[in-house]
């Protein structure tokens, strides 16, 4: 009879507990859609105030016809022609946003295998609008010069963050069925062709930090298998051929010299214009990531998502760190773009790794019980410096 009881009053509290937590993530997100809505319907044309910010820049450019090599001015274009207003745009990239967080929150769930849809759907919300930790001893700017999820003035950062989450998932499966059968699905490998190209043409900068870094796994993958597994590596390689026509033809219309006059070198000249210290920068934008590849370093040798996002997150870094646009676009750092949405994805998959090991992990003695705290305390800490900078941008109207 106590037995009995005793379960049923366990039942009871688990029972007021998911109550209790639908409640907190219910909250969160309604301030969430409160504070991101109202920020982007200030940035665009009907409601438009003077935020600095080039969003509004963006949709009139598109709407012009203005340097139009992206798949969300042809959306732009769509919804003006169709409701002959920009609220409609607004609504457009509010709905895209939170898409992204749904679909990160869904990668989560898939990836870590969690059943707790409410812990998933915070800890997408937290990861989609994480900031650097503002220390502004080390560098007085809250974005500009550092790198992070929650930026809020470039609407086609927010079709890739969605696309991105998607080519990492696809990529995911494509690694795990090579490394258990090295066979290749013909599914999975048309999925991960098809979002590579709607990455490319919403914005280049994704597919040029994770294409390279998925030559190094195919190079690595050929040398395990000593030429045997021939046949899958090159069906794998064979998905990114339809970008690239999206790339060339993005080249012929940004830049009058085609490919050739995209890039120019110059070692860390965008990188000193707007911050006194390089390192700590990069400290402030990948305190939680780093802190987690402590614990999960030798998820790197299982050569999947996790490996994939951080071969990526380096070479945007060095991409970042070395080239320029040359001439008049010189100082607009766009090749910035791609560590910006790689960060988004590299929280995304140290937060999934996270989540995958914290039982394990806090069932050992030692040190790493102690570590994973402050794995989690982090990325609370990013996650709080996301809503404070939300705050910021929506009171003062400054991004930077």
């Amino acid at each position: 009879m106590d037995d009995e009881k005793w379960v049923y009053t366990l039942g009871i509290q688990k029972n007021l507990f998911s109550k209790l937590q639908t409640i907190v993530v219910a909250f969160v997100y309604f301030v969430a859609i409160e504070l991101i809505s109202q920020i982007i319907l200030l940035q665009t044309g009907d409601l438009y105030i003077q935020y600095n910010s080039d969003l509004n820049l963006h949709i009139q450019n598109s709407l012009d016809g203005v340097g139009a090599y992206s798949l969300i001015s042809e959306v732009y274009k769509v919804l003006t022609l169709i409701f002959h207003n920009q609220i409609s745009i607004a609504i457009f990239l509010i709905c895209l946003i939170f898409l992204g967080v749904y679909v990160t929150s869904w990668y989560i769930k898939k990836v870590a295998q969690i059943d707790n849809w409410s812990l998933c759907l915070l800890v997408g919300l937290f990861v989609y609008s994480s900031a650097a930790l503002y220390v502004p001893s080390f560098n007085s700017y809250r974005y500009i010069g550092l790198y992070m999820a929650g930026v809020w003035h470039n609407s086609t950062l927010f079709g890739i963050k969605l696309v991105g989450v998607l080519q990492v998932f696809f990529l995911h499966k494509i690694a795990a069925r090579f490394q258990r059968e090295h066979k290749t699905s013909i599914k999975e490998l048309v999925c991960f062709a098809f979002v590579g190209v709607l990455s490319a043409w919403l914005k280049p900068n994704l597919d040029l930090a994770l294409y390279p870094a998925l030559a190094i796994m195919l190079i690595i993958w050929f040398i395990q298998g000593r030429g045997k597994w021939f046949k899958p590596l090159v069906e794998i390689a064979c998905t990114v051929i339809p970008t690239f026509a999206v790339l060339f033809w993005q080249s012929e219309v940004v830049f009058d010299g085609g490919v050739s006059s995209s890039f120019a070198i110059k070692p860390f000249f965008i990188m000193s214009q707007w911050v006194s210290n390089i390192p700590v920068a990069a400290l402030q934008s990948f305190a939680f990531p780093l802190a987690v590849l402590v614990l999960g370093r030798t998820r790197l040798k299982k050569m999947d998502s996790f490996a994939f996002v951080w071969l990526g997150s380096i070479i945007a870094y060095m991409q970042y760190a070395l080239l320029v646009e040359p001439g008049d676009r010189m100082m607009h750092g766009n090749w910035g773009w791609g560590i910006l949405v790689m960060t988004f994805l590299l929280f995304l998959v140290s937060a999934e790794c996270l989540l995958s090991n914290t039982k394990g992990l806090w069932n050992q003695r030692g040190w790493k019980k102690y570590w994973l705290v402050i794995c989690y305390g982090l990325f609370l800490l990013h996650a709080w410096y996301g809503y404070e900078y939300l705050m910021y941008y929506f009171t003062t109207g400054n991004y930077i």
